[in-house]
């Protein structure tokens, strides 16, 4: 009996680790996808010759925003609209970095505003608050949009075999020290948390800002400002931030705006519990199984802390419930599931 034929997606992506390779869903998720009849092929928007390997496509995926409007992003945009290719777009943003990334669009070819207001682009957004934003604020059709929760790389977070041991009051934060990830709220809730606990340690993991209020030597002179080098770490990037996360007593989440964060789900993988602010998708993504604070608001945050600290220290059964959540939903399989329920509602929702 005869193979069914594949269909090919092209999936145009910003996000390119060291060695050439995107970062996102879509791209862990390749084994999987083809094992539901899809073909991924990868065009990175940062190279002139990007133009030349989209023009076989039929279908097209802007991965986030990035593939939209940075670098080659709005010339693949035009090509793939004026030559009658099958356009969605995957977003990962809320209004909070649509904005930013309509403001970094060329004025020449607005490409996002484009991409929002054409009513044959499908869109798929990884929260229900960020279809909810789309509808809202950027009147996109809600025919056109599907919710497609994303997905993490489990591959190194899987060797680590359950339960884990914890350092005794380590609390762990993990992504780029901007603004929008709150990490001036951290610094905040760890030192109304040293307070009472001077025996509590944070850690922060991720990049700095090249300059302003998150560069490197700005947090460090708040750090130092604050009292709290003794037990506030900021490390910077780290190629696998595993080994922290691994140990942590709780993961936080001190995000203003974050759809669905892929750390936490890194944090469930690894049996952790987790505190959060309930921004964008976070209550889903978490079930029963963290707590989610009212955004912003550092007070509640630290009172959760506390009753974490009262508490005993997170069962063996209860880091199992974690993993299993996970690996139900945020693995590359889970994912090839859903893309490929995806593919076929945008196959039945434009004429092939």
């Amino acid at each position: 009996m005869p193979k069914p034929s594949l269909k090919s997606i092209y999936v145009v992506s910003h996000h390119w680790a060291a060695g050439g390779k995107p970062l996102d869903s879509l791209w862990f998720s390749q084994a999987a996808c083809l094992q539901h009849g899809l073909q991924l092929k990868f065009v990175w928007n940062g190279k002139a010759n990007s133009l030349r390997k989209l023009l076989p496509a039929r279908w097209v995926v802007f991965d986030s925003i990035g593939a939209l409007a940075f670098w080659y992003g709005p010339k693949l945009h035009a090509l793939a609209k004026f030559s009658g290719k099958k356009i969605a777009v995957y977003w990962h943003e809320t209004e909070w970095e649509i904005e930013a990334g309509i403001a970094k669009c060329s004025r020449r070819y607005p490409s996002v505003r484009y991409a929002l207001k054409d009513p044959h682009v499908r869109h798929f957004h990884v929260c229900q608050a960020g279809l909810d934003t789309l509808a809202k604020q950027y009147a996109v059709k809600p025919d056109n949009l599907y919710l497609l929760p994303n997905i993490s790389d489990s591959s190194r977070l899987l060797r680590y075999s359950l339960p884990l041991p914890s350092e005794p009051y380590l609390y762990v934060a993990c992504g780029r020290v901007k603004a929008r990830k709150g990490p001036d709220l951290f610094l905040e809730i760890a030192k109304q948390t040293l307070a009472y606990n001077p025996k509590a340690k944070f850690v922060w993991i991720g990049s700095f800002e090249r300059s302003g209020q998150f560069s490197e030597a700005a947090i460090a002179a708040s750090i130092r400002d604050q009292g709290l080098e003794h037990a506030v770490t900021f490390t910077g990037e780290q190629q696998d931030p595993t080994p922290i996360l691994a140990k942590a007593s709780a993961f936080l989440l001190t995000s203003r705006d974050d759809p669905l964060p892929k750390v936490l789900m890194e944090a469930l993988a690894l049996g952790k519990s987790c505190i959060a602010f309930d921004v964008g998708g976070v209550a889903d993504l978490l079930g029963q199984l963290g707590v989610s604070i009212p955004p912003g608001d550092v007070s509640a945050f630290v009172q959760a802390l506390r009753r974490h600290q009262q508490a005993p220290p997170i069962s063996a059964d209860e880091q199992n419930r974690r993993r299993q959540w996970y690996l139900q939903r945020y693995t590359p399989e889970a994912f090839g599931h859903r893309f490929a329920k995806a593919v076929d509602w945008w196959n039945h929702k434009v004429p092939s």
